[in-house]
C-alpha cells in the first residue's frame, strides 16, 4: 500500500483538484492521509466530507504548526509501505503510483524520483519543465556521486513531491522534517533519505504538478533564508556526492549554487536591514569560517570578492557596508 500525505492549510481554491488526482490513480491500493493545518477557509470541511465519502481517506485537524509539523503528523500515521508526499495546491498525474510502485517492486530500489512541472494559479500549465537530465535508470549508491549535482541542478531533488519512500527507511534512521526549520526543510528530508539508499530510480518523464503561484500553500509561504540550514543541506549534498571523486563540472555546480544560495540569505539580511546588527555580525563570523564559501566566491563577481576578503579579516562592517550599497555588483 502507499501512503499519500497531504498537508493542508487555506487550500479551499485546490484541494478537490489535488484529492481528486490522487482517488483517480490507475494504482488503487492508497491510503490518504489529509492532515489540516489550522485552516479556516472551508479546506477543512471539504477534508471531513472526503473522509466521510471514502473509506480510504483519513483526515486529522491540528493547530497551525506548519508543513513539516503537518508531514511528520502524517508519517506518524501512515501504514503504507511506501510514502507520497503532495502539496494540498498541487496534483500528480493518474499513472504516477502505477509507475512509482512497479519500479520500487520491479527493480528493489528504496526511492523512486521523477520530475514536475509549474502550474499557474489559473491551471495553465507553464512550459517549462523539471526533469532528471538522465534517461530512466536504477543507479547503485556508488554510482549516486556522478549523478547528484545533475538531479540537485535539475531542481527535481528540490521538490518533495517527485518522490515515493519507503517507509522503513525513514523509520529505521528516523528521518524526520525539521519543524523549526522554514526554508531547505523539504530538501534536507530528501538528502537525508537519499543517503541511506542503497538503489535509486530515477525516470525522466514529469509525475508531478507544482502550483507555484498559490500564497496560502503551506510549503509556498515566503521563506527566510537561514544561513545553518543552507549548510547543513549542502554537507549532506557534499557527502552524497563523494567530492573527492565527482568531476570538475559538478565541482563547478556545487561551487555556484552554494554561492548562490549564500548571496540570497546575505541578502535577506544584510540588505533589509537599516544598520549593522548582532545578527549580521554573527553571519559574517560564520561565514569567516565556511569552506564551502571560500571556495564558492572563486566564481563572484569582483565586489563580492572584497567582500570575502573583508570577511576573512574580520572587517565584517566593511563587508556589510560593500553589500548594502550593492558595490559587490563591479
Amino acid at each position: 500500500m502507499v501512503s499519500i500525505v497531504i498537508p493542508v492549510y487555506q487550500s479551499k481554491s485546490y484541494i478537490t483538484v489535488c484529492v481528486e488526482s490522487v482517488l483517480n490513480q490507475t494504482y488503487k491500493n492508497t491510503e490518504i492521509i489529509l492532515v489540516d493545518d489550522g485552516s479556516d477557509d472551508g479546506s477543512e470541511e471539504l477534508c471531513d466530507e472526503y473522509s466521510r465519502k471514502n473509506d480510504n481517506i483519513l483526515c486529522v485537524h491540528q493547530k497551525n504548526k506548519g508543513v513539516s509539523s503537518a508531514r511528520n503528523a502524517g508519517m506518524d500515521l501512515a501504514k503504507g509501505e511506501y510514502i507520497l508526499f503532495v502539496d494540498s495546491d498541487d496534483y500528480i498525474e493518474s499513472d504516477y503510483l502505477e509507475n512509482a510502485v512497479s519500479r520500487l517492486d520491479k527493480d528493489f530500489v528504496d526511492a523512486y524520483l521523477c520530475g514536475y512541472q509549474n502550474v499557474k494559479n489559473n491551471g495553465k500549465v507553464k512550459e517549462k519543465q523539471y526533469y532528471p537530465f538522465i534517461n530512466d535508470t536504477v543507479f547503485q549508491y556508488g554510482e549516486l556521486n556522478g549523478i547528484m549535482m545533475r538531479l540537485f541542478n535539475s531542481s527535481t531533488l528540490h521538490a518533495i513531491g517527485t518522490k515515493v519512500y519507503k517507509k522503513s527507511i525513514i523509520e529505521q534512521y528516523g528521518i524526520r522534517f525539521n519543524e523549526k526549520w522554514k526554508y531547505y526543510e523539504d530538501i534536507y528530508f530528501c538528502l537525508s533519505y537519499i543517503l541511506r539508499c542503497k538503489k535509486i530510480y530515477v525516470q525522466k518523464r514529469v509525475m508531478y504538478y507544482y502550483r507555484k503561484d498559490t500564497c496560502n500553500s503551506l510549503s509556498k509561504q515566503s521563506r527566510n533564508y537561514n544561513y545553518a540550514n543552507i549548510y547543513k543541506t549542502y554537507i549532506l549534498l557534499y557527502q552524497l556526492t563523494n567530492h573527492n571523486q565527482i568531476s570538475d563540472k559538478d565541482k563547478i555546480l556545487f561551487c555556484k549554487s552554494y554561492l548562490e544560495q549564500i548571496r540570497l540569505c546575505l541578502n535577506s539580511k544584510v540588505q533589509t536591514q537599516r544598520r549593522y546588527t548582532v545578527n549580521i555580525h554573527k553571519l559574517y563570523k560564520m561565514l569567516s569560517e565556511d569552506i564551502f564559501y571560500k571556495d564558492a566566491i572563486t566564481y563572484g563577481k569582483g565586489g563580492e570578492r572584497i567582500e570575502y576578503f573583508c570577511v576573512r579579516k574580520s572587517f565584517f562592517m566593511l563587508a556589510y557596508y560593500i553589500r548594502k550599497y550593492q558595490l559587490y555588483e563591479w
